[in-house]
């Protein structure tokens, strides 16, 4: 008896069930579109502050970059722990010191080889790589293809290199280290961006070798021309662990080389891009609890209310002799269905919106939670005005306005 009035009466009704089914598809459609652009947006701000590049430089007191880094200014930044990556270079001149081939040349002093290859375009010997170029032990290098073609040499041979021309008269300053030069390993070669001679080495390779190169004679000796250093992303969210820290560790040092430096951040697409949809997205993260309690409550009311303007049936069925359970459950389960299917109607609409792809699947299980949450809402209303219906005598139904 239940079902089969259920059956008859929606179609009976057709306006107010079409009007009950659409308010429920919009309400739950409104309130999906709001979780997924709530939910994307700070999926994006994470991801956002995961793979953002930003990037550091030192400078002196004048505020221009510095082209004479302290390695000790270097070493302090790093203690600070805010880079997850740095670059620095060091460059200053030099002597090939093999057979029959002495060419004045520079010396580059990296720290990271995927960087300096980016520019140089590196092929290193069989079974070695950046990795363990930078980490090795030896005395290791890099020279170009067309050094090796015209030395005759391959992957893997010597080669001398010096810090004094060989071919010049010798000073005082110039010590017999510097005269006999340091015997480097090739692990790799280079197709161009550099001289012909120019060599790469690993940065610390020069901390240690700089004073046998450059007795005397190399007024940088001991800092580096070129240091930048790559913010770790975890720390981004938090300006004072990225900007405050580092300069603070270098104001505190008793070196007055290093205490005169500072570190200027690169963060202009954080502050000005990142942070502003950051707190944005924070906002409307604080309004979704709200909005899904307003949306409930509404699509809870207004199923009750129908109940309400529907006295005249509960009368007709109660004179017919119809129980007080059987009109309750006729009533309730009559816009519960309704609700349910306009529920349904309205997620496949917003799943359909969204081409029924990944955009919005990841979301689909709070939505559909929350249209759970606004089901069980309509369905307790149903019930409680269904029985404030039901419980009055049919005269005094029959008697009320719709």
């Amino acid at each position: 008896m239940i079902f089969r009035y259920v059956r008859r009466h929606i179609p009976r009704a057709p306006v107010r069930s079409l009007l009950s089914l659409l308010l429920a598809a919009a309400l739950i459609a409104s309130l999906g579109q709001f979780v997924s652009v709530v939910r994307s947006n700070r999926a994006l701000v994470d991801e956002m502050y995961d793979t953002v590049d930003v990037y550091a430089s030192v400078i002196n007191r004048s505020g221009a970059v510095s082209a004479a880094v302290p390695y000790a200014a270097i070493e302090t930044l790093l203690d600070a722990d805010f880079a997850s990556s740095y670059y620095a270079e060091s460059r200053g001149p030099l002597y090939w010191v093999t057979p029959s081939h002495e060419k004045v040349s520079t010396i580059y002093n990296v720290t990271d080889a995927e960087e300096f290859g980016r520019m140089t375009g590196i092929v290193y010997a069989d079974g070695y790589d950046g990795s363990m170029f930078l980490e090795s032990n030896e005395k290791v290098c890099i020279v170009s293809e067309r050094a090796l073609e015209e030395m005759g040499l391959a992957l893997g041979d010597t080669i001398h290199i010096s810090g004094a021309n060989l071919g010049i008269r010798m000073d005082s300053r110039t010590s017999q280290a510097a005269r006999e030069g340091v015997e480097f390993t090739i692990v790799g070669t280079f197709g161009g961006g550099l001289g012909t001679y120019d060599i790469a080495t690993p940065f610390w390779t020069m901390k240690v070798a700089r004073y046998t190169f450059y007795v005397g004679s190399y007024e940088g000796s001991g800092k580096a021309r070129t240091v930048e250093f790559r913010i770790k992303n975890e720390l981004l969210r938090d300006p004072a662990a990225y900007r405050d820290a580092p300069n603070e560790a270098l104001d505190s040092s008793t070196d007055s080389g290093v205490s005169g430096l500072a570190l200027r951040v690169l963060d202009s697409e954080v502050t000005n891009v990142i942070v502003p949809l950051d707190r944005n997205t924070n906002l409307l993260e604080m309004l979704l609890p709200m909005i899904c309690a307003v949306v409930t409550v509404i699509g809870a009311a207004i199923p009750g209310l129908v109940i309400i303007q529907s006295a005249k049936e509960a009368a007709i069925m109660r004179v017919l002799g119809t129980p007080r359970g059987r009109v309750r459950a006729a009533l309730t389960l009559e816009q519960t269905l309704l609700c349910a299917v306009g529920l349904a109607a309205g997620v496949a609409a917003l799943a359909a919106a969204h081409g029924f792809g990944g955009e919005i699947m990841p979301y689909l299980a709070e939505i559909l939670l929350c249209a759970a949450v606004y089901l069980a809402a309509a369905v307790a209303a149903c019930f409680a005005c269904s029985v404030s219906v039901s419980a009055r005598k049919p005269l005094e139904l029959l008697q009320t306005r719709e």
